[in-house]
């Protein structure tokens, strides 16, 4: 029953196109070329569309895009001092370790720095002494 009720749409189906196509040449303007002028038209509007919102959208997203770039490349070099200061923190303490007399001789560079500061202060205040 479903084949025979299948073969009566397609008749049906097949006559009004038939009926179409024949009012189509008897009114004498070709509908396929009209249907054509207004797929054209409406496909042109329609790109035009797309690539106004696709210019917006883009050069927003690539300035976002850029700035987090900046940012992340901040934050990496940053990263990358704190490791070598780390890495500094760490060979010094293992120097010290090595080193049983570290303390001594950190205090035996600071005389010294220290004692160079006062040689430098009263040599100055001896050519100011002499003017």
């Amino acid at each position: 029953m479903l084949h025979e009720r299948g073969e009566s749409c397609c008749l049906a189906l097949q006559s009004l196109e038939m009926a179409i196509l024949e009012y189509e040449e008897q009114q004498g303007v070709p509908g396929g070329e009209e249907l054509i002028k207004e797929d054209t038209s409406f496909n042109q509007q329609r790109e035009q569309q797309i690539l106004k919102q696709k210019r917006k959208r883009m050069g927003i997203k690539t300035w976002r895009f850029e700035e987090a770039i900046k940012k992340r490349n901040v934050l990496k070099a940053k990263q990358r001092k704190w490791k070598q200061q780390k890495r500094g923190l760490q060979r010094e303490i293992l120097k010290r370790e090595g080193d049983k007399n570290w303390n001594k001789k950190r205090k035996e560079k600071m005389k010294g720095k220290r004692c160079h500061k006062r040689k430098n202060q009263k040599i100055r205040n001896v050519e100011t002494e002499q003017k």
